[in-house]
């Protein structure tokens, strides 16, 4: 609480700040219901030393006992690391590509899930040649629009009850239920709302993004944007979210305070994340000013002003690379056997 921002109480801890302080080859692992899974992305990013990341479907958890699953032979996968790099046995290990994901496909909203559906798909390098930016414009009354399409500029304005966020699921989940996010229908009465048609079969892998031309009728806000995947049924499963302390908008170092009414543009990032929406869903763009408990409340209620038609969503598109995904797989799960105890 004393350390709001990004001082040297931060920094002194923080990899970032100087990425080639790493020396040593880094194997980086989490899983989507994480809480640190955007971390493996900015690793394989920074660093310029030998380099893997994986990410499984699992929530806060070692990968072998990995829930949702499916678990895999993690154990295994570090052997393998640590032999190669420690007594140079060549177990194969760094020909895997530098990233292997879980790209889950489309599932209907619970605060549980015991597996979630999807495949293993690799990339050679991150970011990868393989992602393509893809851009959705928000457009009133409450659509996503392809880039080309002909838009008006409107304002639309938006001022969420401190109830949103209520179904949001823990920030750092152990997949015990009531862990996930919900149906995201129950948050939505609370934001506003834009949907795309139905889609054809899209793939994304990597960090969704919006850009917003808004304002703000206080100093100190935020903003909490949520990507859903919207069935034919309606339901509403939501895929990642991000949120932007609005006074953070140019950096932690030195926040600065709104001036209300003037308009800013600025850039909200989701959280990483591979996920397959089949054809016929539709994708949800979901806009709220609060997200409680996962964020704490600006001091004073907020109402935002969106400008529809210069504000767009970013998609980080991966086209299936058949059979290059489907020569993935693991060992079965497997736990160190206990040892004998006596008193």
């Amino acid at each position: 609480m004393h350390h709001q921002r990004r001082d040297e109480y931060w920094r002194h801890g923080s990899i970032c700040e100087d990425w080639n302080a790493i020396q040593c080859p880094v194997m980086a692992v989490s899983g989507w219901a994480d809480g640190y899974s955007n971390a493996v992305f900015r690793l394989l990013t920074g660093l310029q030393v030998p380099r893997l990341g994986l990410v499984g479907p699992w929530s806060h958890r070692y990968p072998h006992e990995g829930v949702p699953g499916p678990a895999i032979g993690f154990s295994q996968e570090a052997l393998r690391w640590w032999d190669y790099w420690l007594k140079g046995q060549d177990t194969g290990i760094m020909e895997k590509p530098m990233l292997r994901a879980w790209m889950q496909d489309s599932i209907p909203p619970e605060t549980h899930y015991e597996c979630c559906p999807g495949r293993w798909v690799g990339e050679p390098t991150w970011p990868s040649p393989n992602v393509q930016e893809q851009a959705l414009i928000l457009v009133s009354p409450c659509t996503l629009k392809p880039p080309q399409a002909v838009v008006e500029e409107m304002s639309m304005t938006i001022q969420s009850p401190l109830s949103t966020g209520l179904f949001a699921g823990k920030w750092c989940s152990y997949a015990a239920a009531p862990d996930l996010p919900h149906d995201q229908r129950k948050e939505d009465g609370g934001a506003l709302v834009f949907d795309s048609q139905p889609l054809e079969k899209l793939e994304i892998l990597g960090s969704p993004w919006l850009d917003l031309e808004l304002s703000s009728d206080q100093p100190v806000a935020m903003i909490a944007v949520r990507l859903s995947d919207v069935a034919p049924d309606d339901k509403a499963t939501r895929v990642t979210y991000g949120l932007l302390n609005l006074t953070h908008r140019e950096g932690s170092d030195n926040p600065k305070m709104l001036q209300p009414a003037r308009f800013y543009r600025v850039q909200v990032k989701f959280n990483d994340i591979g996920y397959s929406f089949p054809s016929s869903h539709r994708l949800r763009i979901s806009i709220s000013t609060s997200y409680w408990p996962l964020a704490w409340p600006a001091p004073r209620p907020v109402r935002l002003t969106i400008r529809t038609g210069t504000s767009s969503l970013g998609l980080p598109v991966r086209p299936p690379l058949g059979e290059t995904d489907l020569c993935l797989d693991f060992a079965d799960p497997e736990c160190a056997h206990q040892w004998s105890r006596k008193r």
